[in-house]
């Protein structure tokens, strides 16, 4: 019964479904995202497992039956969130071979493209951000450092692009164990400490020695052209342009 689901505990999904779960959640380095996606998959893993078959199983009417289960339990900003994480998941597990054919829960809108789905979906495995890394130094050589700041960031640390805006070199700490971390403040100005790799912050370091300039306390985590506070606008700017041409080569 598809309602039980959310009361149902882990220990019924089978090993061949935890394995795959496993090996795509690999693809993400990043805690905090891993942790979100996780919490979704296990959930869809749960129902596929309630029906008695292995994820390689799954048909298209299954796929419905759970998202008409999703639309009556959240809002529909949280229900397209759901629907972009399994859409990812089930096309990771054609391109694998797991299924043999692509499994979609459709989501409507105007343009479907790179950009849309990048947006949509919040999120990279590594091999796209592996793809999207290589073409920004291939394209833009010398100066790609300061859209790889960026993309490093995004992708490591999971900020949101305003809070992005407003981290400083202040905001970044080193415990005794060279453990590294970053503190943001997100929405309803409620403050959090995310993991940041430590070699994430030599790629800081390294960014601002391009600059030439020496961080303070204050300086902004990026800068834009005129070594000043990104605006939101800017920002916004540099990411679509960016998808957007990548999307087209």
């Amino acid at each position: 019964n598809v309602t039980n689901l959310l009361k149902v505990q882990v220990k019924t999904i089978t090993v061949n479904n935890l394995i795959i779960l496993d090996n795509y959640l690999s693809f993400y380095d990043n805690l905090n995202t891993r942790t979100s996606i996780k919490s979704i998959l296990q959930k869809y893993i749960i129902f596929i497992s309630l029906l008695d078959i292995t994820i390689s199983e799954i048909q298209y009417e299954q796929v419905q039956s759970y998202k008409l289960f999703i639309n009556n339990k959240y809002s529909v900003s949280s229900a397209r969130r759901i629907y972009s994480v399994i859409n990812h998941f089930n096309s990771h597990c054609f391109e694998s071979g797991i299924i043999n054919k692509k499994l979609c829960m459709r989501i409507h809108r105007n343009n479907i493209g790179f950009k849309t789905f990048s947006f949509e979906n919040n999120f990279f495995v590594l091999e796209e951000y592996n793809l999207l890394v290589n073409f920004i130094k291939e394209t833009f050589r010398d100066k790609a450092i300061r859209f790889l700041i960026i993309v490093d960031l995004f992708f490591y640390t999971g900020m949101r692009r305003f809070e992005l805006i407003n981290a400083k070199y202040g905001d970044i700490s080193i415990t005794k164990n060279r453990s590294c971390f970053i503190n943001v403040t997100g929405k309803c100005s409620i403050t959090g400490t995310i993991p940041l790799p430590i070699h994430i912050l030599h790629r800081v370091n390294e960014y601002y020695h391009y600059l030439k300039i020496k961080p303070t306390l204050d300086t902004p985590l990026i800068l834009n052209g005129d070594l000043q506070k990104y605006t939101n606008k800017q920002l916004n700017n540099i990411i679509r342009e960016l998808l957007d041409y990548f999307a087209d080569v």
